[in-house]
């Protein structure tokens, strides 16, 4: 039975470009509706060419990877398979994607995750182009990666951060940015992902409910979420 899954396995699903800049692009994918896999084998060739598809690594353990030293502008064909005891057993259908060309559009750096806690993140943002270091207008659009896919987050906003509320712990997030109004400009690289952690309960049952910070009053499950926090008793008499 084992083996029959085995060589079920299907061809991983939904690969798609996750980010991308003037000589590298990052693809990302869902494993296979069928049988388990060992690994991923990943190929990519020119574009419209006769040119035989050449492998990256076959033996990628995650969901993504990304290729660098591209030709700018160059577009490739890319493909994903599933490998099973070192046999690729189905491949993905081929993707069109290649890098930016910085002679045609720009982009700003990707975004910094400033902080965060059990249930948001401080975004923040540098207006420079990566290229140029033309200052890049406002207002800004923000896009957060989760449930895999990019979606959009803000599309006004006017200064260089924002707070993104309501992040689920234990899930990771990516987000990236770009000037709303300005021509020829592509979405930054993808941030830094983050990892939401788990609330900190018994900190709260310890410490209480809220905490103060400065001016601010802060739950404290959230705002102690992944922090080291050091407790001191002590006792008089």
């Amino acid at each position: 039975v084992k083996a029959m899954k085995e060589e079920m396995a299907g061809a991983p699903r939904g690969v798609e470009v996750f980010d991308r800049d003037a000589s590298s692009v990052c693809l990302r994918w869902e494993a296979p509706a069928e049988g388990p896999v060992t690994s991923y084998a990943v190929q990519l060739r020119r574009a419209s060419s006769s040119e035989e598809f050449v492998t990256l690594s076959q033996s990628i353990s995650a969901r993504s990877v990304r290729k660098k030293k591209l030709e700018s502008g160059v577009v490739y064909e890319w493909r994903v398979g599933s490998v099973v005891e070192e046999e690729v057993r189905a491949w993905s259908e081929p993707v069109l994607a290649g890098p930016t060309d910085p002679h045609e559009t720009h982009q700003m750096e990707a975004p910094r995750i400033a902080e965060y806690d059990g249930e948001s993140a401080t975004v923040h943002w540098l207006p420079e182009t990566t290229m140029t270091g033309a200052r890049a207008p406002a207002p800004y659009a923000l896009q957060i990666f989760e449930d895999e896919r990019w979606k959009l987050a803000s599309d006004r906003l006017q200064g260089d951060r924002v707070m993104k509320h309501k992040l689920r712990a234990g899930e990771t997030y990516y987000f990236r940015v770009r000037p709303v109004d300005a021509a020829h400009f592509e979405w930054s690289r993808a941030s830094e992902g983050i990892t939401i952690p788990p609330r900190a309960t018994a900190l709260a049952t310890l410490l209480g409910d809220r905490l103060l910070k400065g001016d601010k009053t802060l739950d404290t499950a959230n705002a102690l979420a992944g922090k080291l926090v050091a407790v001191y008793a002590s006792a008089s008499w």
